[in-house]
């Protein structure tokens, strides 16, 4: 029924690619809430709790700020690809 009324479920790299954009920000606020537990459990500090959270979220404001700049002077695309391009090398760098 689903694959008739959505033909494009019917290839495989794209299923993988849904499911990665569908899970990977709940993965990443399950994150967030972890650290959050974490960090009140072996310390018990609001202030050590606030310190943490800034750190998460300080460079997603950042790169929000100059990626919105990018997005406003260049063309869509090449934003898109230079964005791309940056986050593979990253991703395989921190997950070593």
């Amino acid at each position: 029924m689903l694959r008739r009324r959505f033909r494009v479920l019917a290839f495989r790299d794209f299923r993988l690619l849904l499911a990665d954009r569908l899970l990977a920000p709940a993965a990443a606020g399950f994150s967030l809430v972890g650290v959050s537990f974490a960090v009140l459990n072996s310390t018990g500090s609001a202030a050590d709790l606030s310190y943490v959270l800034a750190a998460q979220i300080a460079p997603t404001l950042v790169f929000a700020l100059v990626g919105g700049v990018a997005a406003d002077r260049f063309r869509p695309q090449r934003v898109t690809a230079s964005s791309a391009c940056s986050c593979s090398p990253a991703g395989r760098r921190c997950g070593r």
